[in-house]
């Protein structure tokens, strides 16, 4: 839940790509060169241009819950 995103404004390739504090200089010249506007990196957790969420996930063979919150914003996640 807490690694850096990517995410392109507008919705299509076309569209500029943001990138989360954390994406590398290699990754965004790799994208410049497919052809990507400059992708813009955002300085620190920018929660309404990447989002946040929270997850529970339960192993099918003990049914053992899992659970994770975003950093970026307050919130939990609680199985039972």
């Amino acid at each position: 839940m807490d690694a850096a995103r990517v995410q392109i404004d507008g919705g299509n390739a076309a569209g500029v790509i943001n990138l989360e504090t954390g994406i590398t200089e290699k990754v965004r010249k790799e994208l410049e060169e497919m052809g990507h506007i400059r992708p813009n990196i955002k300085r620190g957790w920018d929660r309404q241009i990447f989002g946040t969420g929270q997850v529970i996930t339960r192993n099918p063979n003990s049914g053992v819950l899992c659970a994770g919150s975003d950093p970026r914003q307050d919130g939990s996640a609680i199985g039972w």
